[in-house]
């Protein structure tokens, strides 16, 4: 039988693994005073510094995500990125305030959810093109139904990859060009007469 001075430590170095487990970090530290002056007792130290230090690059990545994420959602054009069966699977505010409906319904959501028919189909037609060929289709002008009315918009639509290098969704960027529009057809109108 092992006795009690390796059995404790080793009841305890489970106990903290089951705690990473089961998402309580708050049990997953072994502190000083349990850890024992040896062999043991350096590998439950080693993985005490190795924890802290996962814990830091978590909360540095989460940081990073945050920045990320405060960028995007700062930039004037609507950004979206969707994936192949035509659901959004991130959106930023811009898109969120153009279409007046938050970031957390529209995720999720395809064209067909958002969108009258005959514009969602338009929107997926787009999309297909550039997933099933791989290139980017940019320059798109379009309309585009909101709860203030039509709005136009310049869309470029750019295929999203995984590491491997397979076509896992698209990208898009839109800037609403309804002002812009407004004044060629001004301008259009006043040539014409």
């Amino acid at each position: 039988l092992l006795s009690r001075r390796f059995t404790r430590p080793i009841m305890r170095l489970v106990q903290a693994d089951r705690a990473i487990i089961q998402g309580d970090p708050s049990h997953a530290f072994i502190s000083d005073h349990e850890i024992p002056a040896d062999e043991l007792g350096e590998v439950m130290h080693t993985r005490n510094i190795t924890l802290a230090s996962l814990k830091e690059k978590e909360e540095e990545l989460r940081k990073q995500r945050e920045e990320l994420q405060t960028i995007i959602d700062a930039s004037p054009a609507m950004i979206f990125h969707k994936d192949t069966e035509n659901r959004f699977v991130k959106v930023n505010q811009t898109f969120a305030d153009v279409m007046e409906l938050p970031k957390e319904y529209l995720e999720g959501k395809s064209c067909f959810d958002i969108f009258p028919p005959s514009q969602a189909e338009k929107f997926w037609k787009d999309d297909k093109e550039v997933l099933a060929s791989g290139h980017p289709k940019v320059n798109i002008i379009e309309p585009f139904e909101t709860k203030k009315g039509m709005r136009w918009a310049q869309t470029d639509k750019i295929p999203y990859l995984d590491k491997r290098g397979n076509i896992i969704g698209i990208i898009g960027f839109a800037q609403d060009i309804t002002e812009r529009k407004q004044a060629e057809e001004k301008l259009k109108q006043r040539l014409d007469e």
